[in-house]
């Protein structure tokens, strides 16, 4: 009788079985490696640190979304992973923020950036600047009440109606502000500033989703068209939750994962989107974290520039880092935030003074210097003398009436943040000292203000400036009484022509006053010809130009010539526009130390590299050996240590502190 019956057992399995499952179970925890290998790649950049994860209804798993391995510290620095998963922040499964609040659907993944199904994607920008000054077709305020007066310094605004507290539920966290003029940028308020500190980062992160699908909605339903003649809408919102302790601890987990949520968007919805940051400190780590999300293969935020885009970008970055760059800003820069060019200012000032649709093409036919002159007459005919009290002719104040507004364009934001310390302009308009004043960067206007700090903005304005109505410039008469100042200020341009490289930005080239000061300069440097550049001269600038002007380089072959469009590449002019803006971004990227957030507290998550942690611990040891050496805090070098050390983002008192 065989042993095994009656025992209660079945078969002894052959000898071989145990191998085989073995063999099947190694075969798939290798596949699961490799695939979490994979996802990793993909999502490493929002890391998530455990005593930030939220309730189980946050950290849900989604059975398509990407996980990350926590990452745990190694002798103080972020290189080592566990073997316990979380989902990437940004990755998870969202609610449907449309107006069913019931239903789900699965987030935008983080691979599917890469390969994006939209041919002309989206683009993120990244500016350091005010929120409530930056001009766009909505943005997020993050608050839920008008009369914050962080968000609404000037009170609520006009025909704004308030929206209930009770309407803002933990499944409908953003609604939009009824009753504004269409002409301004729509408000949406939201729910993120949950009184207790248990939330997680994915909590804010999804409020920021449902902005951006519910401003994208609303845009596209009501049919109206992108604001400043852009081919895109423009959505604008802040680092949301950095006002809160918890999140504002954690602020380099929350950016990183804002950025990721920020592009899969981009990419898949074809809208732009510009995150408006305050400090410098939160404007070196956006752009620091822009970089490892390049290197991590997201790529198609840039692929709307071609390579010689991004080789120019970077030429410029190198000499504006090294304080060689100079820009000329032109009426072109200034179209981009809604105010009309020189032709469009005036028709008008023509119709204000009471021309016919027809007298106006006769007008057309002169110069505009002559164009002007006739409109001055027929202003001060209609209007009368000018008041006494005026500071200026009725032309010279209509003008500032015609160049008045709130909000500056994202173009002027852009080159705020590009470190050039010297502008010229011909425009009359302030947009450009709103800019830099939003970032938090000084900036003198030459000849109103004497510059009176080393190293600081300043900004020459060459033909007037809407806050000294009586010095702007139209008509010939006009120019002829400021001679004698326009001779001091072209001296100034023949200075910066000579010593630095002058970069044009929405300037055609056909100002008179500045041919005069280019003529000057050639014949001082190559008196046998105004024309030809002589063997060994350099270019004294670039033009970034919308499109290909061949015969602008037989008259300027001094200038480097930088289409948008080109190589047998045409572009409408808002589109040449839009790219413009892309390429002046990439410069802003290229020329970004990325280092100011390095000693910041904020940032001492795994937002910052290896390399970046191994630095940040060894500066900090440094500063801690410095503060108890009183003898040293004596030394002539420690003033210049200091400010070392603020550059990096720390605190100068945790040296002085014994």
């Amino acid at each position: 009788m065989p042993d095994h019956v009656g025992c209660g057992t079945g078969p002894r399995p052959p000898r071989a079985l145990p191998m085989i499952l073995a063999l099947i179970l190694a075969t798939g925890l290798m596949v699961q490696s490799w695939n979490s290998a994979v996802e990793l790649r993909l999502c490493r950049n929002v890391k998530y640190f455990s005593k930030y994860r939220g309730s189980r209804k946050d950290t849900r798993l989604s059975p398509r979304a990407p996980f990350q391995h926590r990452p745990v510290l190694l002798r103080g620095i972020p290189g080592t992973f566990s073997s316990r998963r979380t989902p990437a922040v940004g990755c998870e499964e969202q609610p449907v923020v449309g107006y069913e609040v019931n239903s789900r659907v699965p987030a935008f993944r983080a691979f599917d950036i890469e390969h994006p199904h939209n041919d002309d994607p989206g683009h993120v920008f990244v500016t350091q600047g005010d929120l409530t000054k930056i001009s766009a077709d909505a943005v997020l305020y993050p608050t839920r009440r008008l009369h914050n007066t962080q968000w609404f310094p000037e009170g609520p605004p006009a025909g704004a109606e308030r929206i209930p507290i009770d309407k803002f539920t933990e499944e409908k966290r953003v609604h939009r502000l009824g009753g504004l003029d269409p002409s301004v940028p729509q408000i949406y308020l939201g729910y993120l500033n949950k009184e207790n500190n248990t939330r997680s980062i994915g909590w804010y992160l999804r409020a920021a989703t449902q902005f951006l699908m519910i401003a994208s909605h609303d845009l596209k339903n009501s049919e109206s068209e992108p604001k400043n003649q852009r081919t895109v809408h423009l959505l604008a919102l802040p680092v949301i939750g950095t006002g809160v302790q918890n999140a504002k601890e954690a602020s380099g987990e929350l950016l990183s994962g804002l950025l990721t949520r920020l592009y899969m968007f981009a990419a898949k919805a074809k809208v732009d989107i510009v995150l408006v940051v305050r400090s410098p400190q939160m404007f070196s780590a956006a752009q620091a974290t822009r970089w490892e999300l390049e290197r991590r293969s997201y790529r198609a935020q840039w692929s709307p520039l071609p390579n010689r885009l991004i080789t120019s970008a970077r030429r410029l970055a190198e000499l504006a880092k090294a304080k060689e760059i100079v820009f000329f800003i032109g009426a072109g820069v200034s179209s981009a935030g809604g105010l009309p060019n020189w032709k469009e200012l005036l028709v008008e000032l023509a119709k204000s003074s009471g021309l016919s649709e027809q007298d106006i093409e006769h007008l057309s036919t002169l110069s505009f210097l002559d164009q002007a002159k006739v409109v001055e007459q027929r202003l001060e005919k209609r209007n009368g003398a000018s008041d006494s009290n005026s500071r200026g002719s009725a032309l010279q104040n209509a003008v500032v009436r015609l160049l008045s507004t709130k909000y500056h364009s994202m173009m002027h934001s852009l080159l705020a943040n590009i470190p050039v310390d010297a502008i010229v302009t011909t425009n009359y308009d302030t947009l450009f000292e709103d800019a830099c004043e939003a970032a938090h960067k000084s900036i003198y206007a030459i000849p109103y203000e004497a510059v009176s700090q080393p190293n600081s903005k300043w900004i020459l304005k060459l033909h007037g400036d809407v806050n000294h109505p009586e010095d702007i410039v139209l008509t010939r008469e006009q120019v002829d009484s400021y001679d004698d100042r326009r001779k001091a200020l072209s001296g100034i341009v023949q200075a910066l022509l000579i010593t630095k490289h002058m970069l044009f930005i929405g300037f055609s080239l056909q100002d008179e006053n500045f041919h005069k000061v280019a003529t000057t300069m050639r014949t001082a440097f190559n008196p046998q010809s105004n024309a030809t550049i002589g063997v060994g001269q350099r270019r004294f600038g670039t033009v970034l130009a919308l499109h290909d002007r061949p015969f602008l380089k037989d008259l300027w072959p001094d200038l480097h010539m930088l289409p948008m469009d080109g190589q047998g590449i045409t572009m409408s002019i808002p589109e040449a526009a839009r790219l413009l803006e892309i390429f002046l971004d990439r410069v802003s990227l290229e020329a970004s130390t990325c280092s100011q957030h390095l000693l910041d507290r904020q940032f001492s998550g795994p937002s910052l590299s290896r390399e970046e942690w191994a630095l940040k611990l060894e500066v900090e040891q440094f500063m801690s050996k410095l503060s108890r050496n009183d003898l040293a805090k004596k030394a002539a070098g420690y003033e210049a240590v200091i400010e070392m050390i603020q550059k990096l983002g720390g605190n100068p008192s945790d040296i002085l502190r014994d």
